[in-house]
């Protein structure tokens, strides 16, 4: 998994717009 895979995932984790909190 790229760096870039991971990110779109989390994105789908977290809501638009918020900090990341589990990161």
């Amino acid at each position: 998994m790229s760096n870039n895979e991971i990110l779109q995932v989390v994105a789908e984790y977290q809501p638009s717009g918020d900090q990341p909190s589990a990161i």
